[in-house]
């Protein structure tokens, strides 16, 4: 028997309940509101909303918490006293319209200071960012920058616009109180901002550092999809821990990206010496899902198993979560029995092209350039493809780098070939940190980091490109800007290996420039040590100078190369946040 799930109207908001099979209450608010629907400059201003409704509930005898997703904020609470959930729902309704402006740097602090604590959103966020750049989505790989610079007036416009009655749902497992009240301000729920997806060819890889290994997955949210991803990490957990040793688990989530689409994460953990073959199982037990597909066995098991679920104690909490979220992103809630009934019809061949879809949209991540993820797929672009016309152009000290500033936007140019850009039209953020560094944020990901000590007469258009910048898209950063960092080659592709070679990045990659520079040096050298043999003929003197002014000469280029400070490219200048109170 599936959960019973009762629906009224309360102060015009949805309410859902079901029966407790505990006894206990447990209430949950929800929100259409979440991290996607933030700017990068105000990202983080959900979060600062939920610890602040709350801030006045530490002292509650009943369990409670808060939590920012992609799309949603839940504000829950459990307790054995149902009067409990009316106490809970009026006092947070009063938290999400009190005066709190001398509570705010506070708990902009404590919000840094738990994102510090959490560390980064890793290769997750990593992958996020790839697909959204630096908008909806994408927005979960980054530092939450609103923390530096929200101002009260902007967090009740915020709460204005989102947390109205018109943009709730209220669940409650167990009695519904008498005097049940829902004060929120009336008003209509703004639409789901939409997603802007890069223009990248999938699948593809990316190279996600310290993150570890994953894939990132979406698809619609369908009993098709479900099966798939139950079934592909039932398989990999055989395959890499229990058949292999590679893996101790292989960690699963998801969310909601709009009404009707869905990301999926999967997760398997490895040994640094054993990522290589951990990959190489975990793309070949997807290939072989997409290949020949399910069993009936898997269908009917993973049928089982939700059934479990929705019989289980948590089970009525989870369904009514999932109704919630239909509802407030305008889809009809969906009964439980009939998504059984929908699994249940499903055959191997619906499966089959189910996990094709998910897998030409896939992105995996790396925590090293790994051959054979490198031989099935392409590795996402780290330079611009669209290169920015006139503006003033500016030589790096130390390198031949180049900086081209103008009206269009910003091109940073670290060898010929290879730039990235932001054209003035798409600027994310502008990250200005108190030491004169500037980091320039485009919609599609890509960054130019900017130390002015590194560019000869520069100092005056950078001052021009944060006045002409809009103020609301400017982070002010009262810290110094990051320190210049020079990460190392990766090594090149293993000989026939596959891929689209043109998509890998010389920068990144073997490239034709550093391919014949180590020639050069070598033969160089080669020229040093025969000129050396003829003067030490001549003058053993005249052989010593010879040869150290030979040495400094043909070092030189390949110096002045290696020092290029500027590391712009596709990827997060933060790290990534959400989380709970």
């Amino acid at each position: 028997m599936t959960p019973d799930i009762q629906r009224r109207l309360v102060d015009g908001v949805p309410v859902l309940h079901a029966d407790s099979p505990s006894g206990r209450s447990v209430a949950m608010l929800m929100f259409r509101v979440g991290r996607f629907d933030e700017t990068l400059p105000t990202s983080g201003i959900t979060h600062l909303v939920e610890h602040l409704a709350l801030s006045e509930l530490a002292a509650a005898k009943y369990q409670l918490n808060g939590e920012v997703s992609g799309r949603f904020t839940t504000f829950l609470m459990e307790s054995a006293s149902p009067p409990d959930v009316a106490d809970f729902v009026a006092a947070v309704c009063q938290g999400l319209a009190a005066d709190h402006p001398a509570r705010l740097e506070q708990e902009k602090r404590v919000l840094r200071t738990e994102a510090a604590s959490r560390g980064g959103s890793g290769a997750l966020g990593t992958c996020l960012i790839e697909r959204y750049g630096a908008t909806g989505p994408g927005l979960a790989g980054y530092e939450e920058f609103g923390l530096r610079t929200l101002g009260w007036d902007q967090v009740v416009a915020w709460r204005c616009r989102w947390f109205v009655a018109g943009n709730a749902v209220l669940c409650i497992l167990g009695e519904v109180p008498v005097g049940l009240r829902i004060e929120l301000p009336r008003g209509e729920p703004p639409e789901m901002s939409p997603l802007r997806p890069s223009a990248v060819r999938l699948p593809g890889f990316t190279v996600a550092g310290r993150g570890g290994l994953g894939m990132s997955l979406v698809g619609g949210a369908s009993p098709e999809s479900t099966v798939v991803l139950d079934v592909l990490q039932r398989r990999l957990m055989t395959d890499l821990r229990h058949d292999r040793g590679l893996s101790y688990d292989v960690k699963a989530s998801g969310e909601l990206l709009d009404a009707t689409l869905r990301h999926a994460w999967l997760a398997p953990d490895a040994l640094a010496e054993q990522a290589a073959m951990a990959a190489h199982v975990m793309l070949a037990t997807f290939e072989k899902l997409a290949d020949t597909g399910s069993t009936a066995e898997e269908i009917a098991d993973c049928s089982r198993r939700l059934q479990d679920a929705y019989q289980s104690p948590s089970g009525p909490v989870m369904v009514m979560h999932r109704q919630a979220q239909r509802i407030l992103a305008s889809q009809p809630a969906r009964d439980p029995g009939e998504t059984l009934r929908r699994i249940g019809d499903l055959t191997g061949d619906d499966i089959t092209a189910a996990a094709r879809d998910l897998y030409g949209q896939m992105i995996v991540a790396t925590p090293t350039f790994l051959p054979a993820v490198h031989g099935r797929m392409a590795r996402l672009p780290e330079w611009s493809a669209a290169e920015i016309q006139g503006g003033v152009s500016y030589r790096a000290r130390d390198s031949a780098a180049t900086l081209a500033i103008g009206d269009v936007g910003v091109m940073l140019t670290p060898e010929p070939g290879r730039f990235v850009s932001v054209p003035s039209d798409q600027v994310a953020a502008l990250l200005m940190w108190n030491d004169g560094k500037q980091m320039l944020v485009g919609t599609d990901g890509f960054s130019v980091h900017i130390d002015p000590a590194e560019w000869d007469g520069a100092g005056d258009a950078l001052r021009r490109l944060g006045s002409s910048t809009d103020p609301a898209l400017i982070v002010a950063i009262d810290s110094a800007g990051p320190a210049r960092k020079r990460p190392p080659a990766p090594p090149a592709p293993a000989p026939g290996a596959g891929g689209d070679a043109a998509a890998v990045p010389a920068s990144r990659g073997p490239g034709r420039a550093r391919v014949w520079l180590p020639l050069i040096v070598v033969g160089a050298w080669l020229v040093i040590a025969a000129l050396a043999l003829l003067a030490k003929a001549v003058s053993p003197p005249l052989a010593g100078i010879v040869a150290a002014v030979l040495i400094a000469t043909a070092s030189r280029p390949y110096w002045r190369r290696r020092h290029l400070s500027m590391r712009s490219r596709r990827g997060k200048p933060g790290t990534g946040a959400g989380g709970g109170t």
